[in-house]
């Protein structure tokens, strides 16, 4: 499918018809068009629907609307060890399966549902702390937000000098807010905590959201039939992703904001957490990773690029967890390497060591998430 042709009368009738929207007979659907109207279409024909549960009808009637800092670690740009950059060189992807579109069907997540009880700082620590080792986040009852003051340093091999590339950059070794609290979901809280010995650390206010499981069960049921016709698959995709994203976004293009507003599609607590499950993961992987023997090169959203194998992965490979493609090192990411390397951003690694020695922080290792 051609970047334009999902435009063509033939194939906007196909999409209208397979997604259950044959009633539209005027507007023309593409990625965020197709999401507004199928949320809208569940919401008007289903009372029970979880869609219901979702947002609230303008995000300033929300008693907190999530600012977008709330989850400062990121996975996109990251790259590592930028000697191992060697043109024709093989490297090896391993990207998850429908990350984010599992756990919007698997967890609960966010609703609507604003719960009035407020933690202190002790009692926000010993929930972080005491976080479950096996599938951390896949069962909570709620989730909650931190507005926060800290201060701490990074402990003994965690991976977060600002000139890293590191998903820890923007807090860097020794994060101080300076008073000047920030807002964290409890998700970060848990990070800092495993990878920071803090200093000092007080919680000014804090938030917390009743979870409901299966809220945009509709939604994957009416976009399944796109995954099975070749034409679509690419749109299905899109749908699957940039769900989360939209719900999140507190303005829209124009003349999507009503619908929203109308039919309260607002969440970015629900749109933090998907994200932010997620993102802890990678967070793990990254320092669990990025000094080891098999050469962790870069991080897109849901893909890490190693030079070797790595059993781990492998092993998740086999389940279907994860895809695993082959790659060729071109010249633009030598360049790119090199380009972050003038610039003074480190360059460590450990590549082709004993494959046994995976060094750093080791609080994660028996952290286990199921996207199945």
């Amino acid at each position: 499918m051609g970047n334009n042709s999902i435009y063509t009368p033939e194939m906007q009738n196909k999409i209208k018809r397979l997604v259950g929207l044959g009633w539209m007979t005027r507007g023309k659907l593409d990625s965020f068009s197709t999401i507004k109207y199928l949320l809208m279409d569940i919401y008007r024909q289903n009372k029970q629907t979880g869609i219901h549960f979702l947002g609230y009808d303008k995000p300033e009637d929300a008693p907190f609307f999530v600012p977008s800092s709330a989850y400062r670690a990121s996975t996109s740009g990251s790259m590592y060890n930028l000697d191992l950059f060697e043109e024709g060189a093989k490297m090896i992807e391993y990207d998850f399966n429908e990350a984010y579109s599992r756990i919007m069907r698997n967890y609960p997540l966010p609703s609507n549902t604003y719960l009035k009880a407020k933690y202190n700082t002790d009692q926000a620590i010993l929930r972080a702390i005491n976080r479950p080792k096996v599938r951390p986040y896949e069962n909570l009852r709620t989730y909650m937000f931190f507005l926060v003051n800290f201060e701490g340093t990074a402990k003994e091999g965690t991976y977060a000098n600002p000139k890293s590339q590191s998903m820890f950059a923007d807090y860097g070794e020794n994060p101080k807010t300076a008073n000047e609290p920030i807002w964290l979901s409890e998700i970060e809280l848990t990070l800092i905590l495993d990878y920071y010995d803090i200093k000092e650390m007080e919680v000014l206010d804090s938030h917390t959201f009743l979870t409901k499981k299966g809220l945009l069960k509709e939604y994957f049921e009416r976009i399944e039939p796109l995954k099975t016709d070749p034409d679509t698959l690419k749109l299905y995709k899109n749908l699957r992703t940039k769900v989360f994203g939209a719900i999140g976004q507190k303005s829209l293009r124009e003349g999507e904001t009503s619908t929203f507003d109308k039919y309260s599609m607002y969440n970015r607590a629900y749109s933090s957490m998907v994200a932010g499950v997620f993102r802890d993961r990678m967070v793990r992987y990254e320092q669990k990773y990025v000094h080891s023997a098999y050469g962790l090169l870069k991080i897109r959203t849901d893909g890490l690029y190693f030079r070797s194998e790595v059993p781990e992965f492998e092993e998740l490979y086999k389940l279907g967890v994860v895809k695993k493609k082959v790659h060729t090192i071109s010249k633009e990411e030598v360049e790119k390497a090199l380009e972050f390397k003038n610039k003074g951003f480190e360059n460590k690694g450990s590549f082709g060591k004993s494959k046994d020695e995976v060094k750093g922080v080791v609080i994660d290792d028996d952290f286990e998430f199921d996207f199945d």
